[in-house]
């Protein structure tokens, strides 16, 4: 299984982290007082800030997906015994891990537009266009990939955002949207003559004269639960390379920032990440 450990060596993630160090080190004093550290440091330290607590978002969205599988593999329940909730548990953890996978992407987006400084821009296109609220995301790119191209000046970071991500997330979009706007939260995988013989023997309006039935529907299930593992191993795998992608992706330009505006006390923390492999 893929650790989030792998991603701390990572440049932009492991930057943070020494500097985040410094700073509270620095501060110790006056944050044992009750100061917040947001208010000690100085408008580049907070770039740091900022985008080490959205690192920390996407890194702490990534565990809930994990999580989210291992109760899944963990979970089910004998094929003799399988219930009415063997399906429900099946189908509230693939509704967390849908709907934090869409998450994932969007922090990841939401990164890109920090590291980039992309939000007076956004700000300058939505003035031009007569509209509010328009967020960096995959609509936005799409609509202004010339000049999002421009702008990351990064081929891998721009598929990444534009391809990569919407080719392995399609499916699991609409099943997210399902269950925010129509409230299916069933999954393509489940036969759903078994699901509702099932709902009709668990509510009792429901018997079988023989195991026929029975053995239908405990089989369907047993193995639609194995596609839906199988799968969602493959999306969790996926989720882990495209974040560790983004990351590496996104280190160029962040150590470029960072080397023009922190102090050279700051840069000389910098040093730490020379010999840094990821």
């Amino acid at each position: 299984m893929t650790s989030t450990n792998n991603l701390t060596r990572i440049p932009i993630y492991h930057s943070s982290l020494l500097l985040y160090r410094e700073f509270v080190n620095r501060n110790s004093v006056k944050l044992l007082n009750g100061e917040k550290l947001y208010n000690l440091v100085t408008e580049s330290e907070k770039y740091v800030l900022d985008t080490l607590l959205l690192i920390q978002d996407v890194i702490a969205t990534l565990e809930t997906l994990k999580m989210s599988y291992n109760f899944i593999c963990n979970g089910y329940e004998p094929l003799e015994n399988i219930t009415l909730e063997s399906y429900n548990f099946d189908v509230y953890h693939l509704d967390v891990f849908n709907i934090k996978m869409v998450t994932l992407q969007e922090l990841v987006y939401k990164l890109t537009s920090l590291v980039y400084k992309l939000s007076d821009w956004i700000r300058a296109i939505n003035k031009t266009e007569n509209k509010s609220g328009a967020k960096f995301n995959y609509q936005f790119i799409k609509k202004h990939r010339q000049e999002v191209q421009v702008k990351l000046n990064n081929s891998c970071l721009f598929s990444l955002l534009f391809d990569d991500f919407n080719t392995h997330l399609k499916s699991i979009q609409l099943c997210r949207n399902r269950s925010i706007h129509d409230g299916k939260v069933s999954d393509y995988t489940y036969d759903s003559v078994a699901v509702g013989m099932l709902f009709g023997i668990e509510k009792g309006n429901m018997q079988f004269d023989d195991m026929g039935a029975l053995r239908y529907v405990a089989k369907t299930m047993v193995d639609a639960h194995q596609k839906l593992k199988d799968d969602m191993k493959i999306h969790l795998d996926n989720a882990f390379e495209l974040v560790r992608i983004a990351f590496c992706s996104l280190s160029v330009k962040y150590l470029s920032v960072l080397y023009e505006t922190l102090d050279e006390n700051d840069k000389d923390v910098l040093s730490q990440l020379k010999d840094t492999k990821y």
